[in-house]
């Protein structure tokens, strides 16, 4: 009996060491939707995530992107440090509405900074070609 007892206390703090891993290194994700796009986005909501943003990226599939969360709206640059593909960077005020969109920014722009004339919370960098083949534009609103 002893040894059965001694099995399941085993089993049990793998299964909760497992669990604990998936909880510290889960990725947030979140499907964001503009007109009939959908984008698969890695959140970034803390300052390290956002800091590091694509840079550990290699690339990015044809609807994967990442959602930067911002604590309060503001004129967010965004730049190409460390990343090695081209994408789209879509900035979008509080109401998730499009406010402005730089198209195929080039790994080799950096240390170049690309910021919106308004404020925004949330900023989606996407494939590049993405705001193109989705027609999306100022004004429309994301949703997710």
């Amino acid at each position: 009996m002893l040894i059965r007892d001694k099995r399941l206390l085993i089993i049990s703090v793998i299964v909760l060491a497992f669990g604990l891993l998936l909880f510290v290194f889960r990725k947030d994700v979140e499907q964001i939707k503009i007109n009939d796009a959908v984008l698969i986005a890695e959140v970034a909501d803390d300052g390290e995530e956002r800091k590091l943003g694509l840079g550990n990226h290699e690339s990015l599939g044809e609807n994967e992107g990442m959602l930067f969360v911002f604590d309060k709206p503001d004129k967010y640059a965004i730049w190409m440090q460390d990343v090695e593909f081209p994408i789209d960077v879509i900035w979008l005020n509080a109401n998730k509405e499009v406010v402005y969109i730089e198209n195929e920014m080039k790994p080799n722009s950096y240390p170049s900074k690309f910021r919106p004339a308004d404020s925004a919370l949330y900023v989606i960098e996407a494939p590049a070609g993405f705001v193109k083949e989705n027609s999306i534009s100022n004004g429309q609103k994301a949703n997710w």
